[in-house]
């Protein structure tokens, strides 16, 4: 289930280091196969934490799992508009954070700005005429 105890659709549940795979229908719910002994399943979303279930299987059997939480990982999207050498150019990135998608959308610009590494490198060092940042 998502943060706000929804279901989850599309995550992936895999039983650690087997081929053994699955993939959340739109109730959340899941089955997969199974290696005796102990092992940790693993939840996974793009977008979401991901989780380890422990279990310690003996025989084949069929019992839901304990709920498990996946909670979204905030996206950062950030406009920087650089001026440099009489020109400037806005770019758009997102990131986990502010300081990357920042990073991420000056490079962006900078390469579109100029093409010589010696004035990427400069244009990257100059301070943004404007940037604005969203989480979402």
């Amino acid at each position: 289930m998502d943060g706000a105890g929804k279901p989850l659709p599309d995550a992936v549940v895999s039983v650690e280091f087997t081929t053994f795979k699955a993939i959340t229908n739109a109730q959340g719910k899941y089955s997969v196969g199974y290696v005796p002994g102990k092992v940790k399943v693993l939840l996974q979303k793009a977008g979401y934490t991901s989780a380890t279930i422990p279990l310690d299987i003996a025989i084949e059997t069929t019992f839901p799992a304990a709920p498990v939480t996946l909670h979204k990982i905030p996206q950062h999207t950030c406009e920087v508009c650089i001026g440099f050498q009489g020109r400037t150019l806005c770019r758009s990135a997102s990131a986990g954070d502010d300081m990357m998608a920042i990073q991420s959308a000056r490079d962006d610009a900078c390469k579109s700005l100029v093409t010589d590494k010696t004035a990427i490198s400069l244009c990257g060092q100059t301070p943004p005429a404007r940037v604005t940042c969203q989480e979402h």
